[in-house]
This record gives structure tokens, sequence and C-alpha cells, in this order.
């Protein structure tokens, strides 16, 4: 993922400078941080850093932050196309475990991202008070049950066709709107 981010954050180098968009990064404190080249870097297991660049050559400035300092990450991939991503702990028992991951929803109770692990393509993860976790495969199951509490949601998807994993965006928002 961190490769990923660098290679598109080099690519953006190759427009003209007009035709370039600023990115930044918002920390926890909420202080946002621009830079001409925005990349991330997770070394093994380690929590990483993204690095914010300015400027070229030996006038050029660069600083660090840690995964856990940042709030979100907003950059320009090759096509020029704006992408919004949080960082998110995979696993909250591990302090380590920060990611990238895109944004879908991130607004109510239930917060759905999309997390490219580098060997897949993207999988779908859940941040909630009821579900933590990704939501592919048996886990989609998993992410279905702990809605199923909710008895609006229940009534309102019956039939297992709504009930799929290519719905669960719909899900999650109608969950978000009508329950607890």
């Amino acid at each position: 993922m961190s490769s990923i981010l660098y290679l598109i954050s080099i690519s953006c180098t190759s427009l003209p400078i007009s035709e370039r968009k600023k990115s930044f990064i918002i920390l926890n404190t909420k202080d946002t941080i621009y830079g001409d080249h925005i990349a991330g870097t997770k070394r093994f297991s380690n929590l990483g850093w993204v690095v914010v660049k300015n400027g070229q050559g030996e006038n050029s400035q660069e600083k660090k932050y840690k995964y856990d300092q940042i709030y979100q990450v907003h950059y320009y991939d090759r096509k020029n196309r704006k992408v919004v991503q949080e960082i998110v702990e995979e696993d909250p028992t591990y302090r380590d475990t920060h990611q990238e991951m895109d944004i879908i929803i991130n607004q109510g109770k239930m917060r759905l991202y999309l997390h490219d692990p580098g060997f897949r393509p993207d999988l779908p993860f859940v941040v909630s008070d009821i579900y933590y976790g990704y939501a592919n495969g048996f886990r989609h199951k998993k992410v279905l049950k702990a809605m199923d509490k909710c008895q609006a949601f229940r009534e309102k998807f019956t039939e297992r066709k709504q009930r799929r994993k290519k719905e669960l965006k719909k899900l999650i928002m109608y969950y978000n709107a009508h329950c607890e």
C-alpha cells in the first residue's frame, strides 16, 4: 500500500505545476499540512510514517509524521482524481497496526473503508462499536449478525439477495440512519 501511495505521489510530479493540485494531510490535532509530495512508509511490522515533501532539489524540505499522528491523507492519483484516506488501526489490540484505508462511509455509527493489503483486491473494513474488522468472506455474515440486533434493520432486509456483500455500503448506510 505504501509503495502505491509513493508511486502515485511520484507520478503527480510529472504533471506541470499549474495542473497539479496540492496534496495534504490532516493531523489528529486538526492541523493541515500541505505538500508537493506525500509518501507513506511502513517498514516490516513497524508503525511507519508519512513523509510530506515540499520543493525540489536543494531547496526541498521534508517532514515525517507517524501514522498515529495523522487523521486523513488527501492526495491526487496519476489521473488527477482526488483520493482521501484515513489512518485506521487494523487490529486495535495491537498499537502498531495503522493502515491507510480509502474512505467509503466515515459518518455515522458504522464506518466503511476499503483496504488494499497489496496482494488482493480491496477488502471492505468496518469500524464500529458492534463490529470492528474486515467484512469479506465469512466475516460478512458476522457484520450482518451484528446489524441484525437492530429490529428496523432486521425487518427491512429479510431477503438473502438484499444482504449480499456487494450491498454492504447500502446496508451500512441504512443501519446508520435507522439504528442506535
